[in-house]
């Protein structure tokens, strides 16, 4: 009876081992099948396209493309599977196709000089590539961008980054390994001439100091004016060699040698033809060594196209009441010029100002002298009008306005001699003149006079100062009606308190010509009409009696 049934139990195992060992055995194939690296070793033609984006196609019709060919061929065959690619999302990597007849195999390659490489297929799958099959790769000159010295030098003239038109280059992978040279298509070179600009110097400057390079520089007409040669990094005293005066193209030719040693991991030769389009020297100028507390004086910066890039520093520095200002340079794409304000209350008796552009710099001196402000004066204008014309917020409000019309300002001057008056008198009679100290019997408040103020009648005309272009017409508390004319960098002339205007906002005007009429509106600080007359220079208010008395020295 138990052997019967020892022979039963047996017959059922046999049973399930012959009902699922086919399954163990599907399984265990299917698991070999989706590990095994993909076959590719029938493949006749391979592209590559490296970190960079440079493409390299090879076929089986020749020794070096077949060699190329195999050896990717053996990286996929030879290769293991894992679970994922241990390297971060985005990194470069080599886009790799095989065709094999009419079919068309892809993958990413992941190459690696200090760790493991590997590729990943068209599923996803990710495979480790042997470390002898990739070293072998990265010993070949299609791995160059995967080495920065395998990169050609890069050359900066003055900011600009030059390509060389033609160059053989050479690079180690390893420590004490031959150097290898890069395929051409890793190569970026120039087709078309290339043309960098100069204010004057010819900073020539490579990333990889070369151990010889010879420079011919040639004029516009193809007259050879400069022949040298510099040794290692030699290269920087080209600038001081070749002084350029004129404003000029010139071409440069240029041959630099990187030579082969055993610690060096790259060489190689370069040529470099590119144009230099030089501007003259830029020169700096006060229109006037001497100003009088203030008023403004005229810097100009000849040879200077572009003016953002003038750098201006003042030593004491340049203020305005509690605020410190750096001059605006306005160009005509060709010079560049700037008004400088000097405070009406300053204690400065010398200022020194340091200007720089290009491989340009200068020092200019301007002494200050000093003007006499009185106080003492009063107003019996009432509390009311006080309060509402002439409060914090309305003059806050004036204030914003004219700095919010500086855009709008000429980059060269509008004027032309001196200024005028803007009351149509030889002998104008004058309320209050500007710097000098008021107190509004009303309140007990004082303040200094920025503008300055004549008795007019009612309904007089009111002028011109100078030749400008009316850019404001309007209304506020404080100044009433009152009109802004730009004389040009940033220089603003302003009315103040008109009944009437007989201009709009776009209008030419010249010296003289009727701009308004005198009237009551706005903050009048004297019985009946008054007329007030305001410079501003880039927003600060100034002194206008200089103009009034020689313009502005150096502008004609």
């Amino acid at each position: 009876m138990k052997k019967r049934r020892s022979a039963g139990i047996i017959t059922i195992i046999i049973f399930v081992l012959v009902l699922f060992i086919p399954s163990y055995i599907a399984i265990a194939s299917y698991d070999k099948t989706e590990n095994k690296p993909p076959e590719v070793e029938d493949a006749t033609m391979l592209n590559v396209s490296d970190i960079n984006g440079a493409k390299f196609n090879f076929t089986d019709e020749d020794a070096d493309g077949k060699a190329i060919i195999d050896l990717f061929s053996q990286m996929i065959s030879g290769s293991t599977r894992v679970d994922e690619l241990p390297v971060n999302d985005g990194t470069p990597c080599y886009l790799v196709s095989f065709s094999i007849g009419e079919t068309e195999k892809l993958y990413q390659f992941y190459f690696s000089k200090n760790a493991d490489s590997y590729f990943v297929d068209k599923d996803a799958k990710v495979f480790r590539i042997p470390t002898e099959k990739a070293s072998a790769f990265l010993n070949t000159p299609y791995a160059a961008s995967l080495f920065n010295v395998s990169s050609a030098p890069t050359l900066v003239l003055n900011g600009t980054s030059l390509l060389p038109n033609s160059i053989r280059w050479k690079f180690r992978t390893t420590q004490g390994g031959e150097l290898v040279e890069v395929d051409p298509k890793s190569l970026k070179t120039s087709v078309d001439t290339q043309t960098a600009t100069s204010d004057g110097s010819l900073d020539l400057v490579f990333d990889m100091v070369p151990n010889h390079t010879v420079v011919v520089i040639t004029d516009e007409n193809g007259k050879e004016i400069y022949n040298g040669a510099f040794i290692n990094d030699e290269l920087s005293k080209l600038s001081g060699e070749l002084k350029i005066k004129e404003s000029t193209v010139l071409h440069v030719s240029l041959e630099a040698e990187w030579n082969e040693t055993e610690t060096l991991d790259y060489s190689g030769k370069a040529k470099y033809e590119f144009n230099v389009d030089f501007a003259a020297p830029a020169v700096f100028s006060l229109g006037e060594g001497t100003v009088t507390r203030g008023g403004i004086v005229l810097l100009t910066a000849k040879n200077v196209k572009d003016a953002s890039k003038i750098t201006f520093t003042s030593s004491p520095a340049l203020t305005s009441g509690t605020k410190t200002i750096t001059p605006t340079f306005y160009s005509d794409g060709k010079n560049s010029a700037a008004l400088i304000m000097i405070d009406c209350n300053t204690e400065n008796t010398e200022y020194e100002f340091t200007v720089s552009y290009g491989a340009v710099t200068q020092t200019l001196k301007l002494k200050v002298e000093g003007r006499t402000y009185r106080s003492g004066y009063t107003s019996s204008v009432s509390a009311a009008i006080a309060q509402s014309h002439r409060s914090a917020a309305a003059l806050s409000a004036f204030d914003n306005m004219i700095k919010s019309q500086l855009s709008k300002t000429s980059n060269v001057p509008l004027w032309d001699g001196k200024f005028g008056y803007s009351i149509d008198e030889a002998n104008p009679s004058y309320a209050l003149g500007f710097g000098h100290t008021r107190t509004i019997t009303s309140t007990g408040e004082s303040y200094q006079n920025m503008v300055v103020d004549y008795y007019v009648a009612a309904g007089s005309d009111i002028i011109a100062v100078q030749n400008g272009k009316v850019i404001y017409v309007g209304v506020a508390d404080y100044p009433g009606k009152f009109v802004i004319v730009d004389h040009g960098l940033g220089l603003f002339s302003v009315y103040l308190h008109l009944g009437d205007y007989t201009v709009k906002e776009g209008d030419t005007v010249e010296k003289g010509d009727v701009i308004g009429s005198a009237g009551t509106s706005g903050f009048i600080a004297a019985t009946g009409a008054n007329h007030s007359i305001m410079y501003v220079q880039n927003g600060e208010a100034f002194c206008g009696y200089e103009l009034e008395e020689k313009g502005i020295p150096g502008s004609n």
